[in-house]
């Protein structure tokens, strides 16, 4: 799938086939069809199938923007090399650094705060991901690598 914000390419099992239909208005209309819809695996391929196709028109139209945040007493990210690679600093006693993959962009807009952005939706979250896993929001002092609007409830410590 090609557009004005790059190329995604899917891979499709043999017993998928898409069709492309066009509209009078002048757009196009793409329909995913399987070999046998009784069978379980192709029905669940169909289905998966579609919404990677979806999610590929929307990537290369308008694109996929992940914000994240940083929470806690000196966690910060810093872009490095015109934005190849991501410098973080969350608590531990040096920084670490991830290399932004290939298709994905990464703004800073300010220094507890990221927006990673790209048409491929898997990459996008996966490089989300990735930073998150250094330090996932935990539940008790609510600090932590927060991914989009997630939000955690709050726990209670031990009771004396």
């Amino acid at each position: 799938v090609s557009g004005p914000n790059g190329r995604v390419s899917l891979p499709l099992f043999p017993f998928i086939s898409l069709y492309r239909t066009s509209l009078a208005g002048g757009g196009d209309t793409i329909q995913v069809g399987v070999k046998d819809a009784g069978e379980r695996h192709q029905r669940a391929m169909w289905g998966t199938t579609r919404a990677l196709l979806a999610n590929a028109v929307t990537g290369v139209t308008e694109g996929y923007n992940v914000p994240v945040r940083f929470v806690g007493v000196g966690y910060r990210a810093t872009l490095e090399e015109d934005g190849k690679r991501v410098s973080l600093r969350l608590g531990y006693s040096g920084p670490l650094t991830e290399v932004v993959p290939p298709g994905v962009t990464v703004r800073s807009v300010n220094p507890t705060r990221l927006i990673i952005s790209g048409a491929n939706l898997q990459q996008v979250k996966e490089f989300a991901g990735r930073i998150r896993r250094y330090r996932p929001p935990e539940p008790y002092n609510q600090k932590g690598v927060f991914v989009g609007d997630e939000t955690i409830k709050k726990k209670e410590g031990k009771k004396k």
